[in-house]
C-alpha cells in the first residue's frame, strides 16, 4: 500500500486486502447494494464497508467483528 499512497491513493497500512483477506465488490445503485449486503450477512460476513461505488467485505480476524461502516 505504500506504493498506492505515494501515488496519492488512500491506502491503509493495515489493509486486509494486502493480507488476502478482503475484496471490494463494485456496486453502483441502492437496490443492488441492499441485496448484496443482505446476502453477505446471510452467509456470515461480519465486516462490511459501504461506499457509493463498492462494498468492502473482509474476514480479518485481527480486526473488530460484527461491524459495518461507511466511507465518507
Amino acid at each position: 500500500n505504500e506504493s498506492l499512497a505515494s501515488r496519492g491513493y488512500k491506502a491503509s497500512p493495515n489493509s486486509s486486502h494486502c493480507k488476502g483477506l478482503a475484496v471490494d465488490i463494485a456496486c453502483n445503485n441502492s437496490i443492488d447494494r441492499y441485496h448484496l449486503i443482505n446476502c453477505l450477512l446471510d452467509v456470515g460476513f461480519k465486516r462490511i464497508g459501504i461506499a457509493n461505488s463498492f462494498i468492502h467485505v473482509d474476514i480479518d480476524k485481527d480486526k473488530s467483528q460484527e461491524v459495518m461502516w461507511t466511507y465518507a
